[in-house]
């Protein structure tokens, strides 16, 4: 994308959080290079973003360690969320929570499935956990699982 059409979204995006007061926070990918994280924060702090969603989809093959070749090729090319992810995730959680203004806010996303892994992305410095594929393959039932482990 364009620097001007990042820029035309990112001025309707911050004129609507203006109109309804509702915080912006920028999901980033599970591949995004921990080397452009400081950059990727200074423009999110100069723009008033109120934090960060870590982590979306990647493209990395290579997390598919239990899935046969015939499975990733009927896969596509679209990314890879759930389970495969969660150390990329975690990993981009530990960087900006050791390096973003304490003030923005971190909601660790991305191979949340069990409690355990809620916790882990908890310890790495995220402030919330988002789980999608947990509650699409273990039913509601885990947000209290995860409710729970996470507040004991």
């Amino acid at each position: 994308m364009s620097d001007e059409i990042l820029s035309a979204v990112l001025i309707a995006i911050l004129h609507q959080k203006q109109i309804y007061h509702k915080p912006v926070f920028l999901k980033l990918p599970a591949d995004v290079p921990i080397d452009k994280l400081d950059e990727i924060i200074s423009f999110a702090w100069r723009h008033h973003i109120d934090g960060f969603i870590a982590t979306g989809p990647t493209q990395d093959r290579s997390l598919l360690i239990h899935s046969a070749e015939t499975e990733i090729k009927q896969a596509g090319a679209g990314g890879i969320s759930g389970l495969p992810v969660i150390h990329k995730s975690i990993e981009v959680v530990r960087y900006l929570s050791a390096h973003a203004p304490k003030e923005m806010l971190i909601i660790g996303a991305g191979g949340i499935l069990t409690p355990l892994e809620a916790t882990s992305m908890l310890k790495a410095g995220a402030h919330l956990v988002q789980i999608y594929s947990a509650f699409i393959y273990e039913g509601p039932g885990i947000v209290k699982r995860i409710a729970e482990a996470c507040n004991p």
